[in-house]
C-alpha cells in the first residue's frame, strides 16, 4: 500500500505595504546612522553608504508618490494665484538645487 503525500503548496506570504515601509524607514535609519561618523567607518564606504542612501531615498518617495501628488495638490488649491506661483518658483528652485 503506497500513501500519497499531500502536494498542497503554501501560498507565497508577501509583506504588507506596512511592514515594506516599516522595514525600508529602519533601513534607511541606519543608513543614516551609519554614515554620520565619517571617522568611524572611512571615506569610501561613507561614500558608497551615501549613494545607497540616497536610492533608497528615491525608492521611499517613488513608493509615496501618489500621496505627495494628492497632498500637494489640496495644499496648492488653496493658495491665492500669486502664492501659487511662488510656490511654483520654490519648487523649481528646490528641484535646480538637487540636480546641480
Amino acid at each position: 500500500m503506497t500513501t500519497k503525500l499531500s502536494s498542497r503548496r503554501r501560498p507565497a506570504r508577501r509583506l504588507s505595504e506596512t511592514l515594506k515601509n516599516f522595514w525600508l524607514d529602519i533601513a534607511i535609519f541606519v543608513a543614516f546612522v551609519i554614515d554620520w561618523n565619517l571617522r568611524l567607518i572611512g571615506l569610501t564606504i561613507h561614500e558608497w553608504l551615501g549613494i545607497a542612501l540616497g536610492a533608497l531615498l528615491l525608492y521611499h518617495l517613488l513608493m509615496h508618490w501618489n500621496w505627495i501628488v494628492a497632498v500637494g495638490r489640496r495644499l496648492i488649491s488653496r493658495l491665492p494665484a500669486l502664492e501659487r506661483i511662488k510656490a511654483l518658483v520654490d519648487i523649481l528652485f528646490f528641484v535646480n538645487m538637487v540636480l546641480l
